[in-house]
């Protein structure tokens, strides 16, 4: 089993990514962004970026809209956007299980299920 990912690490996986897509993406070289927080989690750590701008000021106009924070896997380092609009209307965490790690939900059916009768042994009748 590989190390776990330091919460320095994340930061640093994360900082190198988004460098690379403002060299990759011209429209996004002309707004310089940053992380602002990170957050541990139990799958990883959440590294929410936004506008330097905004980091600065905390103006909500400098803010970018639909920024949604990066998973950094704790077991392998693999990083993880999760759009704004999942992160704030769905279960994030169960569409990163089943969707990336291959986890599939409980099934609600088999759960419901009673559990098997145990046959216990009796005496016979004693007339």
């Amino acid at each position: 089993m590989r190390d776990v990912v330091t919460q320095e690490r994340a930061v640093s996986l994360v900082e190198a990514l988004l460098s690379r897509r403002q060299q990759e993406v011209p429209p996004l070289a002309s707004v310089p962004v940053a992380v602002l927080d990170v957050e541990e989690h139990a799958l990883g750590w959440l590294v929410f970026w936004q506008s330097v701008e905004y980091i600065r000021s905390r103006e909500f106009r400098k803010m970018l809209l639909g920024a949604g924070p990066y998973l950094v896997d704790r077991q392998d380092g693999s990083i993880h956007h999760i759009p704004a609009t999942t992160w704030a209307c769905e279960d994030w965490e169960a569409l990163y299980l089943q969707q990336i790690k291959g986890i599939r939900p409980p099934d609600p059916v088999k759960e419901e299920r009673c559990p098997p009768l145990a046959i216990e042994t009796v005496a016979g009748p004693t007339w």
